[in-house]
């Protein structure tokens, strides 16, 4: 099959002080798994070199549209393609609204939260199906390195307010190591460096970082979620942490450091990881459409 994969390119190139993570992009990801499937997958989209001009609709059996917030300059045109089916990748509902999604066209809908997918599909088109897609993980990038773990408890990310509280008692409770705008190769080596990962959920959702944590071999504390056990494979103190509030989730972190058991479960949810790649998420996908 013949896949074009439509997403705006990262802006982040080290340009900004930032170091430059635009190659983690979900575009490049997906179009690595297909590749590895055996599909030729084509990508376009705003700040892309190829942006100029669109692509010719009708030379693609499935096009994906990956965007989620710079949705404006996707062409009105797509909505009278006759050959490909459109897929949209619904990855951040824990934090839009769902009218952004939904004023494109769409035959199939991917969610990365499982819990807002049927709320979703009511307001969805009838006729549409609507598949549970998981976050994953891009393991060109994020594998163990062979280096010493240096940092005891480890958050990267954003604050705001609902996280910033949990991220406060962290710091006070366990004296975590806390960053912000660590990114691209940084924030792969920065998170291999922590013998335990910390991860805070925003709305519901199974973020990147919870899989990226356990890529890299360390030992991912994570919220508990049922899908993390029930479908997942995620097993508490033998691949990972979960937590059910700060309380345990200093207590995790302190008892993973003193009884050096981060070394076991990082290394468990490390071979947990090669569940979750993008590859193995590309298989899954295509069996279902």
């Amino acid at each position: 099959m013949n896949w074009l994969i439509i997403q705006s390119d990262g802006e982040h190139r080290g340009q900004d002080g930032w170091a430059a993570n635009w190659f983690l992009r979900e575009c490049y990801s997906f179009q690595d798994a297909l590749i590895r499937c055996g599909h030729t997958a084509d990508i376009w989209g705003l700040r892309h070199s190829n942006f100029l001009y669109a692509p010719n609709w009708e030379n693609y059996d499935y096009i994906l549209i990956a965007e989620n917030y710079e949705m404006d300059w996707i062409p009105a045109t797509l909505r009278i393609a006759k050959r490909p089916k459109i897929i949209q990748w619904v990855i951040d509902l824990h934090c839009q609204r769902p009218e952004v999604y939904l004023k494109l066209p769409a035959h199939y809908y991917l969610h990365a939260t499982e819990t807002l997918l049927a709320s979703f599909a009511v307001q969805a088109p009838e006729g549409t199906k609507h598949i549970w897609f998981p976050n994953a993980i891009d393991d060109r990038y994020f594998k163990p390195a062979d280096r010493e773990k240096d940092i005891d408890i480890l958050f990267i990310g954003g604050g705001g307010p609902q996280r910033q509280p949990a991220i406060d008692h962290m710091v006070k409770e366990c004296r975590m190591v806390y960053k912000y705008g660590v990114t691209g190769y940084d924030y792969i080596e920065m998170l291999r460096r922590a013998k335990v990962g910390f991860n805070i959920s925003l709305n519901g959702d199974i973020n990147y970082r919870t899989f990226e944590i356990l890529a890299v071999g360390t030992c991912l504390l994570t919220p508990y979620d049922p899908c993390l056990p029930i479908v997942l494979g995620f097993q508490h103190a033998l691949n990972c942490l979960m937590y059910h509030n700060l309380e345990q989730a200093a207590f995790f972190a302190k008892m993973a450091i003193q009884e050096k058991s981060y070394k076991s479960i990082g290394q468990a949810g490390c071979q947990l990881s090669k569940q979750h790649t993008y590859e193995q998420r590309v298989r899954n996908l295509l069996k279902q459409l």
